[in-house]
């Protein structure tokens, strides 16, 4: 058995390209997996590879990698007693099979590292960084800095009125708190007369009571 990467030219495709195909030999026998790769024209296939493109190496490069995932596949059936046909079959459910698998661990990875990332902005953030000393540390640009700081200031101030804008610099975060605390403690005083009020009138209430006048 053995895999090759090629091109059938006497086939071309509607367009005149041509798809680059992993060929099976097995048994003296042939058989063809289709890959995600092309071709435009004849003059960019030099018998093995493709060429005369400035992306040749780049395919190139993708088209071993999907032979090497075919040979992979193959080399671990046991396809001495496996005709031609089901043998393509195989290699075709392996390839697709292997191929979800490393997209799933590269998502995964994706998601380690955005999580890994979002944590480190926050945290510097909250330690008074600004958005462009953050995005200095970070493979970010500034504007997924600052959306993420204006995510989570929308989580942590959720029951803060609509209006109020996000504060986007420390000067600003500093200011609203200003404001903020100033508002507390405007409706702090605001409490403590509402409860001496409260309290003068259940003297007066027991006073009255006391008189029997109530």
């Amino acid at each position: 058995m053995r895999l090759s990467i090629t091109i059938i030219k006497s086939k071309p495709n509607r367009n005149g390209s041509y798809g680059v195909k992993i060929m099976l030999s097995h048994n003296q026998r042939s058989a063809y997996l289709s890959t995600p790769y092309k071709i435009n024209s004849l003059t960019e296939w030099d018998g093995k590879a493709i060429c005369s493109r400035p992306d040749a190496d780049y395919l190139n490069s993708k088209l071993y990698d999907f032979l090497h995932r075919c040979e992979e596949v193959a080399f671990g059936l046991d396809y001495d007693n496996m005709t031609i046909n089901t043998l393509l079959k195989e290699i075709s459910a392996g390839v697709k099979i292997k191929t979800n698998m490393e997209r799933k661990s590269q998502r995964d990875l994706y998601h380690e590292k955005r999580e890994k990332y979002y944590d480190f902005v926050i945290k510097s953030y909250q330690q008074g960084m600004t958005i462009r000393e953050i995005a200095e540390l970070v493979p970010l640009s500034k504007s997924t800095v600052q959306r993420w700081a204006d995510e989570h200031l929308k989580k942590d101030c959720s029951e803060l009125p609509m209006e109020m804008p996000i504060p986007r610099t420390v000067g600003a975060v500093s200011k609203q708190l200003k404001a903020m605390n100033s508002r507390i403690t405007e409706l702090e005083c605001r409490l403590e007369m509402q409860n001496k009020q409260v309290e003068a009138l259940k003297r007066i209430i027991e006073i009255l009571k006391d008189e029997n006048i109530i």
